[in-house]
């Protein structure tokens, strides 16, 4: 089936991340590890964890056997601020890969400290996970600008401020970290590509959008727009997850870098979570509207409504499978861990009743139950990064 996505089969390319991550991992796995006992084995080791987060923190076998990881359970007092973090320091100019896996029922945070005076670098905001997730991204480092710091803070955000933007108090969650490894970018570290000749890597622009405003509150969506492409521009629209009750567009950016490096746009979607005091179809309308707003400036931007997807992930999922029934241009449709019929949600907690009266509607919500005549070609994924 020729799918008129992409120059090549959309659902190839997507074969093609896959394979891609698995090269990447493995490779990984062979380089000089700068950062040490990433993997818990050996206890807590070179970590760093004041008293009052070892309460909080213990090592614990994986039960597949997979080595030992960090557990973070934090139930009887979520007002206390946990973390782990460890010092890294560099003795010339280079780039460093950080990767980690992590499984939360909240949205745990990273952040990279840089120099004696602790100035953020690097911030982290991960989506909650049910099972575990990987996670990698690139760091210039520089010795006359160390030491640094990974600082883990595994129960949502403590309350810092970090650019000048207050975060979240901790809060009562459960989240496990392993493998985290920090490596040295070596200068031969390309991938031979799959193709028989190597395909195009845009550069790309990154916009803030407002695609829609509710009362006081605005839906800052981030537009990732390729450069210097011939022709209209496809685009898909990604949704994040976060159990609907956090996460944001920022985070998307690692996931949809392969598209956009290939002449794809990407608009990371900011809906209402259940904490604005919405609903569920509340957070639908505001994808769709999002839809609306790429219709309106298709001739700005040049955009392909020819060529038209929704992906997305955990909760995101969930929203963009229900909207890419509804969206007319929608052809292609990616998931990842997503709940496709909230009507069947299993054993887990996501998609329970618990949820309370967010889930207003759950046949309105559920994909499996409003599938569209002529459907998009749909390819459904646990998580990219898994």
């Amino acid at each position: 089936m020729h799918f008129p996505f992409t120059p090549r089969s959309a659902i190839h390319r997507w074969l093609k991340v896959s394979v891609l991550l698995a090269f990447s991992s493995l490779f990984l796995s062979v380089q000089a590890n700068i950062l040490d006992n990433g993997n818990f084995d050996s206890g807590f080791g070179s970590w760093e964890i004041d008293q009052e987060s070892g309460r909080f923190l213990t090592i614990e076998k994986d039960a597949s056997g997979d080595g030992s990881y960090i557990l973070y359970d934090q139930r009887s007092d979520p007002d206390v601020a946990v973390s782990f973090n460890q010092a890294l320091n560099f003795d010339k100019e280079k780039k460093v890969t950080v990767s980690f896996e992590y499984f939360s029922d909240t949205a745990p945070l990273l952040l990279v400290w840089q120099g004696k005076k602790g100035k953020t670098t690097h911030q982290v905001e991960l989506s909650a996970s049910n099972g575990w997730t990987a996670y990698s991204f690139n760091l210039s480092v520089s010795k006359d600008k160390g030491p640094y710091k990974l600082d883990f803070l595994p129960g949502a955000a403590p309350p810092y401020t970090v650019s000048g933007r207050s975060l979240n108090p901790s809060i009562a969650a459960k989240t496990g970290f392993r493998n985290i490894r920090v490596v040295e970018k070596s200068e031969d570290t390309t991938i031979a590509p799959i193709d028989e000749e190597p395909e195009p890597k845009f550069t790309y622009t990154a916009e803030t959008i407002v695609h829609k405003t509710v009362g006081d509150h605005e839906l800052d969506s981030i537009l990732w727009m390729p450069e210097s492409v011939t022709g209209p521009v496809p685009i898909i629209l990604w949704v994040h997850g976060g159990g609907w009750g956090s996460g944001s567009p920022v985070g998307n950016e690692f996931r949809a870098r392969f598209l956009i490096e290939r002449g794809i746009a990407v608009f990371s979607v900011r809906y209402r979570l259940r904490k604005h005091g919405g609903v569920l179809s509340d957070s639908r309308q505001d994808v769709l509207d999002a839809m609306e707003w790429v219709r309106q400036n298709k001739d700005k931007y040049n955009f392909d409504l020819n060529r038209v997807g929704l992906a997305g992930s955990s909760a995101g999922a969930n929203l963009s499978s229900s909207c890419a029934q509804l969206i007319p241009e929608a052809n292609l449709y990616i998931g990842f861990s997503g709940l496709y019929d909230l009507h069947d949600v299993g054993d887990g907690r996501f998609g329970q009743p618990s949820n309370g009266v967010f889930l207003d509607d759950r046949n309105a919500a559920s994909a499996a139950h409003n599938i569209k005549d002529n459907p998009p070609a749909t390819f459904l994924l646990p998580d990219p990064h898994s």
